[in-house]
């Protein structure tokens, strides 16, 4: 299923169409000309275990494997350039195309551009680092709030995400933390408490 999602996310970007560089939306992005260059350096710095994979995908424009990263259950705030910590994208627009990447319907106002008008990929407007890709797809299951089935796809370690409804921040660079993992572990350790002690007496 994971193949036939990236198989066809890289088809439809082929055909996808872009918005006009800016379209007036209230998620229209900065004008191409004023896009600034991939960052050098970040003010903010990944977490060591995705250092590689954050440099290639934010700082050299490449793009991250498809592995479904900032899972969670947001319950509102942004989330952030991970290079410089721009607000990019509502919590509450977070969807899900069944990629396998990070996706949302509706972004900040400015936040983004298109270091090419001719193609998908868009930069955060502050810093400049690679965020992703904006499909015009009418395939999409996320619709931007102008009823365009359009869609952000972006590349997970780029993000830095807000805490999730229990207050917990689930991470988009590493294995994200969920309280319902949590509770359905605590029968097993029951079990394993309750084993050790008939053992043991």
């Amino acid at each position: 299923m994971l193949l036939l999602a990236f198989l066809g996310l890289i088809l439809g970007g082929t055909t996808a169409h872009l918005a006009s560089v800016d379209d007036g939306s209230s998620t229209g992005p900065i004008p191409a000309s004023k896009c600034p260059p991939l960052p050098t350096n970040c003010p903010h710095k990944p977490p060591a275990n995705v250092s590689k994979l954050f440099h290639q995908v934010c700082m050299e424009a490449g793009t991250e494997p498809p592995e479904n990263r900032c899972e969670g259950h947001f319950g509102g705030g942004f989330f952030r350039c991970a290079c410089c910590g721009a607000e990019l994208f509502p919590a509450s627009s977070k969807c899900n195309p069944h990629t396998g990447w990070p996706a949302f319907s509706n972004a900040v106002p400015r936040s983004f551009c298109y270091p090419d008008p001719h193609k998908t990929h868009i930069r955060c407007a502050k810093c400049g680092a690679h965020l992703g890709d904006y499909f015009t797809d009418s395939k999409a299951e996320c619709h931007l709030s102008n009823g365009k089935a359009s869609h952000f796809c972006i590349d997970g370690v780029c993000l830095d995400p807000p805490p999730n409804k229990i207050g917990w921040k689930d991470s988009c660079t590493g294995r994200p933390l969920h309280m319902n993992s949590a509770i359905s572990t605590a029968p097993l350790l029951a079990l394993l408490v309750v084993v050790l002690a008939v053992f043991t007496f």
